[in-house]
C-alpha cells in the first residue's frame, strides 16, 4: 500500500519508480518463496475467506484522488512555465485547477462505468452456489429415504 502510494504519488518526479517498484515486488516475490519453502518446511500458510478488500478499497481510492491532485500541481508548478510562459500566475492555477477536474471527471466516470466484479468471477460464484445447494439437496434427500 505504502509503495502504491510512493509510485502514484512521485512518478512524475521521479520516472524510474515504477521500475524499481516492479523489481522490489519480484525480489520480494522470491525471497518469500524461499521463506516458505526452506525456512517454514513447506507449510502452505493458512487462509482466511473474505468477501473483499474491505477499506482498503476506500484507501486506494483516496490515494488516486490525491495523486491526481498532487501530479496536477508538479505538472502546474514545473511544466506549465515551460509551455505557456506568457500565463499569469493566474491563468496558469486556473489551468492546473481545470485539468485537475477533467481528470478526476474521467477518473470517476472510469470507474463509475467499471463493474466491481467481473462477469467470470459472477458466474464461478453462481456456479459454486447451485453445486452448494445441489449438494445439500442430496443431503436432505438421503437423511429422509
Amino acid at each position: 500500500m505504502v509503495q502504491y502510494g510512493y509510485v502514484t504519488l512521485y512518478a512524475p518526479v521521479f520516472p524510474l519508480a515504477p521500475l524499481f517498484a516492479l523489481l522490489n515486488n519480484v525480489i520480494e516475490a522470491r525471497s518469500d518463496l524461499f521463506k516458505l519453502v526452506n525456512v517454514y518446511g513447506m507449510q502452505r500458510p493458512y487462509a482466511k475467506h473474505v468477501h473483499g478488500i474491505g477499506v482498503w478499497e476506500r484507501v486506494l481510492f483516496m490515494i488516486s484522488v490525491v495523486a491526481v491532485l498532487v501530479n496536477c500541481g508538479l505538472l502546474g508548478v514545473y511544466e506549465l512555465p515551460k509551455l505557456a510562459p506568457t500565463l499569469s500566475d493566474v491563468h496558469k492555477c486556473c489551468v492546473v485547477v481545470l485539468l485537475e477536474h477533467v481528470v478526476l471527471l474521467v477518473k470517476l466516470c472510469v470507474s463509475w462505468s467499471s463493474k466491481d466484479v467481473p462477469a467470470w468471477s459472477a458466474v464461478d460464484n453462481r456456479r459454486q452456489y447451485l453445486n452448494l445447494q445441489a449438494v445439500h439437496l442430496k443431503q436432505a434427500l438421503q437423511k429422509a429415504a
